[in-house]
C-alpha cells in the first residue's frame, strides 16, 4: 500500500515537474515569438496578442471548458486522466511568467528558437504520456468526434490545429507558419523517441472480450490488416503491425473499450 502511494506521488511529480518546464518553455519561447502551435497554447497566443486576455485565464477557461465536454460526452476514467494536468498547466504559465521576464532572453534566432520548442515540447509530451496522464484540452473535442461520429482520433486533430495554425499565419505572418511546422515535426518525433524508442512499427498481439470493437478500429480507422489466432483455451489472439506513431491511439482505444485487455 505504501509503495504504491510512493508511486503515485512520485508520478505526480514527474508530471508537475514535465508541466513546469512545458509551461517555461511556453513563456520564453512560444508567447513572445508569437508562433501559434494548435492547442490550448496556440489559442491562448492568439487571444493574448488580440484581445489582451492573459494566457493563463484562456488556458483555465479553456481547461475547464474540456473538463465539463468530458464529463458528459466521454467517460469518467478520461476526464480523471486529465483534471490533475488541466489545472496545474495555467497555474505554472501564471507563475512561470515573471520568471521568463526576469531571464529577459533576446531571441534573435527564431530557427533556434523553434529547435530549441520542438526538443522541449517533445521531451515534456512524451513524459507526460510514458507516465500514463493526459494533456486534456483541445484534445476532448478529437475523442467526442470519435466516440460519436467514428472521425479518426488524428484526423480532426490535424483539422482543428491547422485551423488555428493557419489564424496564427493571418495574424502574425506566414513565417510563423514554417516554424510552426518545424516544431511539430521535432515534437512527434522526440514523444515517439521517448515513448518506443527508434523503431517504425510495432506489432501487437492482443487477447480482449471486445473482438468487435478492436477489429473494426484496427482495419477501418487504422487501416491495417490484422489476423486472428485461435489459442487453446479457446480465446481468440488478435495479432497486427502498426506504425510506431499509431501506438498510443491503439493502446488508448484498448483501455478505453476494455480495460482487462491483454497485450503485448
Amino acid at each position: 500500500m505504501r509503495f504504491k502511494i510512493k508511486q503515485e506521488i512520485g508520478k505526480y511529480g514527474l508530471l508537475t515537474i514535465a508541466l513546469f518546464i512545458a509551461a517555461l518553455s511556453f513563456n520564453i519561447f512560444i508567447l513572445p515569438l508569437k508562433i501559434v502551435l494548435g492547442g490550448n497554447n496556440g489559442v491562448a497566443v492568439l487571444l493574448e496578442y488580440m484581445f489582451e486576455i492573459k494566457p493563463s485565464v484562456t488556458l483555465t477557461g479553456l481547461s475547464v471548458f474540456f473538463l465539463i465536454l468530458s464529463y458528459f460526452f466521454l467517460d469518467k476514467k478520461q476526464t480523471i486522466s486529465i483534471i490533475y494536468a488541466s489545472f496545474a498547466y495555467p497555474v505554472l504559465v501564471n507563475i512561470t511568467y515573471p520568471i521568463s521576464r526576469m531571464l529577459s532572453l533576446n531571441i534573435t534566432d527564431i530557427l533556434l528558437a523553434s529547435i530549441y520548442i520542438g526538443l522541449i515540447s517533445g521531451f515534456t509530451n512524451g513524459m507526460i504520456l510514458k507516465l500514463g496522464f493526459n494533456n486534456g484540452g483541445i484534445n476532448v473535442i478529437s475523442n467526442i468526434f470519435y466516440k460519436y461520429f467514428k472521425i479518426a482520433y488524428s484526423r480532426s486533430m490535424f483539422i482543428i490545429n491547422a485551423i488555428l495554425v493557419i489564424i496564427g499565419g493571418i495574424y502574425f505572418g506566414w513565417e510563423n507558419v514554417l516554424y510552426a511546422i518545424l516544431i511539430l515535426y521535432i515534437n512527434s518525433y522526440v514523444v515517439d523517441l521517448i515513448l518506443l524508442k527508434k523503431s517504425k512499427y510495432k506489432c501487437f498481439e492482443i487477447i480482449t472480450e471486445k473482438n468487435d470493437l478492436i477489429e473494426e478500429y484496427i482495419q477501418y480507422v487504422l487501416k491495417r490488416n490484422y489476423t486472428k489466432i485461435l489459442l487453446k483455451n479457446e480465446k481468440i489472439l488478435i495479432m497486427t503491425v502498426i506504425k510506431t506513431k499509431e501506438y498510443i491511439r491503439l493502446k488508448e482505444f484498448l483501455k478505453s473499450v476494455d480495460s482487462t485487455a491483454f497485450f503485448l
